[in-house]
This record gives C-alpha cells, sequence and structure tokens, in this order.
C-alpha cells in the first residue's frame, strides 16, 4: 500500500549535504551518485557514503489501515510541506530574499521535522496507549464489559501518525500563501526552537 520507502529525514534536506565529487580511486566510466557521508556516533567505524533515498528512512512509517494506495494521507501532507520548503530554500539560494510564504515553508518544515519522526509518533502513541488503558479499566468497572471502549478507540492502534495529521500538526494549505500553514504559531514555535 502506497510508497514503501517514507524518510522521517527528507530527502529535500539530505540532498543539501550531498558530496558531488566520486570516491578516490572511482573508475572514469561508471556512474556516480551523489552521497552523503554517514558519520558513526561514537566515532568507531570509518565513514561511508550513502545516497539519499537509501538513508533516513521506515518503511511504510506513514501508511494508515485506510490510506488510498495512490495517496496516502499523511504521505501527501508531508509531500506538500517538503515542496513548498524546496521552492523557498530555491528562491532564497537564487535572490536571497524571503517572502512571507517562504517564511511560513520553512518554519513549517522545521516543525514538521520534529512531528514525522518516529520517537515522536512512538511517543504520542505511547501516551494515547496508556489513556486508553485507563479509559477500559474504567469502562470494565463500570459497565462489566469493554464494549463502549471497543467503539470509542477503534484505529487507536495508529492514532499517534493519524494525530499527526488530524490534529494539525502536519498540514499546509499551498492554494493561499496567506493562510500558508494551519499549524498554530505557538506550537510551531515550540516544536522548531524549544525541542
Amino acid at each position: 500500500m502506497g510508497k514503501a520507502k517514507q524518510h522521517y529525514v527528507p530527502r529535500v534536506l539530505l540532498r543539501r549535504f550531498v558530496d558531488r565529487q566520486p570516491p578516490a580511486g572511482w573508475p572514469e566510466n561508471r556512474p556516480h551518485e551523489p552521497a552523503v557521508w554517514i558519520i558513526d556516533r561514537e566515532l568507531q567505524a570509518p565513514a561511508t557514503r550513502r545516497a539519499p533515498q537509501n538513508i533516513l528512512y521506515q518503511n511504510h512509517l506513514y501508511t494508515l489501515a485506510n490510506d488510498t494506495p495512490t495517496a496516502p494521507a499523511i504521505e501527501e501532507a508531508i509531500g506538500k510541506i517538503e515542496s513548498a520548503f524546496g521552492t523557498a530554500m530555491a528562491r532564497l539560494q537564487s535572490s536571497h530574499t524571503l517572502q512571507p510564504a517562504d517564511l511560513y515553508a520553512i518554519i513549517t518544515f522545521a516543525a514538521c521535522l520534529r512531528v514525522r519522526h518516529p520517537s515522536w509518533m512512538d511517543n504520542w502513541q505511547g501516551f494515547l496507549d496508556r489513556v486508553q488503558d485507563l479509559y477500559r479499566k474504567v469502562d470494565r468497572s463500570a459497565n462489566n464489559s469493554e464494549s463502549f471502549s471497543d467503539e470509542f478507540w477503534a484505529g487507536a492502534d495508529e492514532a499517534g501518525r493519524r494525530g499527526a495529521i488530524e490534529r494539525g500538526w502536519i498540514h499546509c494549505e499551498t492554494e493561499n500563501p496567506h493562510c500558508f500553514c494551519s499549524i498554530s504559531i505557538c506550537f510551531v514555535m515550540r516544536v522548531a526552537f524549544c525541542a
């Protein structure tokens, strides 16, 4: 269902860090693809080169059970944010100026980097799982069953991912640059600058 490789550090950002020079000893007749240098955190292993499309992703990280295979909801929203960021950065690079919509695109992109990361979604999912457990205990105690809980919590197993799109954490409106981003500025500032 949908695109398998889903990057939590987007390729539009990774491409800004590629080394375009072939490694020493690279055969002249062999095609070369620019790559990002990967350095071991502990500095115990030598640095390696990897193409942006082959790093910092998980298969079906954002795919939801009811997604349309050709247009998965979270991937579509993230794609709009990445596209707007790419346009803003290209304008900044070429003209050294930013329009107000460009600034919103960059801020939204920065905030999105946080909420799209697997650890953020896992943390959110863990919180919701604890709330659901408490809710079910109260339901069992009051009603001797969990039938109401089953209905209320349907689909909660992927709420950490769905919340990112449904709560407006990842959403942008590219048709109207004055209403570019529906993320509250308070949330964006907290996520982007106080992490």
